[in-house]
Parts: structure tokens; C-alpha cells; sequence
């Protein structure tokens, strides 16, 4: 099995799947004042999307809020568009006021973070712009981020009394935000994919020499006919054959009747 490429080692091109990988790190506020939206994370084509959520007009029958992710909208960040807009979230955490609606454009999208005050929040506020070829807002949907949702206890008695601290988490959000913005560029460098590949070198080498073994036995051809010795393989063999007939009188065949379906030879790697 092929690692770290697009091609097989018959250099023939191959279909490359890209999957969509879905962060639990998902946000969101059914009771907010300016918009009643979920902010949510997908990992996709060398992309971090990142998408706000309308909360639905009805709840399930299970009594759980749910939102209307066909009707939302959606920006996409490449590494480096993440790692400008995380700079940007630390910046407004230092000075909300002079780093207001700071953010980074993306395609016709635009996200920035707001204090709050332009929308009488007085919590952050992520938005998500669609924006035209003249600079217009097009469409435009706002996550309002729980800016007293998140706490820790502080000097717990045993009577059961403590204090409650929201202020030191006040741009908790902000925070899980910058942290998946980072994980993001962080790990677009397969600098840990490298090294994972780079461990499991023996495994695979030790899985390869077992596979090895068994294709000479049966007579499948690697690459180049030759194994890593530079060894031909059994030409004569069963699957080698057109007619299905053991052309080799020092080997026994267990069968020599016709090949059903035609597939006559394969090479090491058609089976891994």
C-alpha cells in the first residue's frame, strides 16, 4: 500500500479521496440576542471550514435544539489565511477596542470578531460575511460567543459555598477558537505525518517481507518481475500462465484448469 503519494509504483494514476473530518470542538448559543446560531469546525481539502449554523424554528421531539446547517454559511481558510485570523483573535483579546472587527478574507467571505458593541452584545461576536465584487455585504450570519457560560470554582468550603469566576473565561470561545485555528496550520506542515510514516517504516517493511514471501510462493510478480533481491520470480507458476497449466515439473499444482475471469499475473501491490 502505497504511503506519502497519489501514484501506485506502476506510476498509473489514482483516485484520491478526500474525506471531510468533523471537530467536536462545535460552539453554540440557542439563546443569543442577535442571532440564535451553532459555530462549527470541518477539516476538508487542505481546508479548515468554518461554518455558522441558524438555529431551527422547531425542536426535535427529543426536546434538543438543532440547527439548519443547509442554510447557513461557510468560509474556507488555508493555513496561512488560519494562522493570520489566530493572530488577529489574540490581538483582540489584548485590546478589544482598537483590534474591533479584525479578521482575514477568504474566496468572497470575510470572518471577523467583534466586541460586541455595534450589536448590544456584551459578549464577542464571530461573523461570517459573503461579500461581493464591489464590497458589499452580501449575506451575513453572527455566532454571539457565552461570554458568562464558563466557570471555575474558587475557595470551595466544605459547607458547600465557593466563588464562581466567569471573568477569567470570558473569551473561553475565543480561546478554543485560536486553538483550532493553531491545530490546524500547526498540522498542515505533515510534520507529525511524516514522522508517523517515518515509525512505521519497519512495520510496514516487516508486513512487505511476509507479503513477500507469500506472492513468491504463488508466483505473483512484484515490481519489475524481480523482488527486493533483484530475484525474477516463478514464471512458471499457475497465475503466470495463460492456459492455467503448471508448465513447471518440479512444482505441483493443485489445479490446472482454466483461469475463470482472465487475471493471469498481478503484481504485489494489487493486493495491498
Amino acid at each position: 500500500m502505497p504511503l506519502g503519494n497519489n501514484y501506485d509504483n506502476n506510476k498509473k494514476t489514482t483516485t484520491v479521496y478526500d474525506p471531510s473530518v468533523y471537530s467536536p470542538y462545535k460552539m453554540n448559543n440557542a439563546e443569543g440576542s442577535i442571532d440564535q446560531t451553532c459555530l462549527s469546525f470541518t477539516f476538508w481539502n487542505n481546508s479548515l471550514k468554518i461554518s455558522i449554523a441558524p438555529r431551527k424554528q422547531t425542536s426535535g421531539n427529543d426536546g434538543q435544539v438543532y440547527f439548519d446547517y443547509d442554510n447557513g454559511t461557510s468560509i474556507y481558510l488555508n493555513h496561512s489565511k488560519a494562522r493570520i485570523f489566530a493572530e488577529e483573535l489574540k490581538l483582540f483579546i489584548t485590546d478589544p477596542i482598537r483590534y474591533n472587527n479584525s479578521g482575514v478574507p477568504s474566496g468572497q467571505g470575510l470572518i471577523t470578531v467583534s466586541n460586541g458593541v455595534e450589536f448590544g452584545s456584551e459578549s464577542p461576536v464571530i461573523v461570517i460575511r459573503k461579500i461581493s465584487e464591489t464590497g458589499e455585504t452580501i449575506s451575513a450570519f453572527a455566532y454571539q460567543t457565552k461570554g458568562d457560560y464558563y466557570f471555575s470554582v474558587r475557595n470551595f468550603k466544605e459547607d458547600g459555598s465557593f466563588e464562581k469566576d466567569t471573568e477569567s473565561y470570558k473569551y473561553f470561545e475565543i480561546l478554543q477558537l485560536i486553538t483550532i485555528l493553531e491545530e490546524f496550520y500547526k498540522a498542515s506542515t505533515c510534520a507529525v505525518a511524516y514522522t508517523v510514516i517515518d515509525q512505521l517504516k519497519y512495520e510496514h517493511t516487516r508486513q512487505r517481507n511476509l507479503l513477500q514471501t507469500i506472492s513468491n510462493k504463488l508466483g505473483i510478480e512484484g515490481n519489475n518481475n524481480s523482488n527486493n533481491n533483484g530475484r525474477r520470480y516463478n514464471s512458471n507458476s499457475y497465475f503466470n500462465s495463460s492456459s492455467g497449466v503448471n508448465n513447471n515439473p518440479n512444482t505441483a499444482s493443485e489445479y490446472n484448469g482454466p483461469v475463470n475471469n482472465g487475471y493471469t499475473q498481478a503484481t504485489l501491490d494489487d493486493i495491498m
